[in-house]
């Protein structure tokens, strides 16, 4: 299957107590109790930031409405915090689809360090509500070319 030039974006909500345990589809056996972006999140990303967007994963990468044909046409997943901050890479090895309710979940490892210029970047994406986007890569400055001080992972729009 060929690649397409987009890069899945997955927008993880506040932190949100499940209420009951549910299995990590990317991580059989690996239960989780909550989900979505917590402040200790950030502060975990400094202490130990492998850790960290491990975490980030497991807690975004739930079940979602999308489109498993084009998102498993892209290479990358971004997970992003509610300010739009990359907080996860990953890499997208597939997808999968639970029968109860048609939800499909991304399922691939987190990406190495290659990607760390990224994260606690903002990027730009387009205003929709829904909680899955696609940006295409070529507006996405690659980590090897980003400035350090950048704030942004996005190109410039032309003025």
């Amino acid at each position: 299957m060929k690649r397409s030039s987009e890069i899945v974006v997955l927008k993880i909500r506040d932190e949100v107590p499940l209420g009951h345990p549910e299995e990590d589809a990317n991580s059989p056996g690996r239960m989780r109790t909550v989900i979505g972006w917590g402040p200790e999140l950030a502060e975990f990303e400094r202490v130990s930031p492998h850790w960290a967007h491990e975490e980030v994963w497991h807690r975004s990468n739930g079940w979602r409405v999308l489109d498993p044909g084009r998102a498993v046409s892209c290479e990358l997943a971004l997970v992003v915090d509610p300010e739009e901050r990359v907080r996860c890479v990953a890499k997208v090895m597939g997808v999968m689809k639970r029968d109860l309710d048609e939800r499909v979940s991304v399922i691939g490892p987190v990406e190495d360090d290659k990607y760390l210029p990224w994260y606690g970047k903002k990027v730009r994406l387009n205003r929709s509500k829904n909680s899955v986007t696609y940006i295409d890569a070529k507006d996405v400055i690659p980590p090897d070319k980003l400035d350090p001080g950048a704030d942004s992972i996005s190109v410039p729009k032309a003025a």
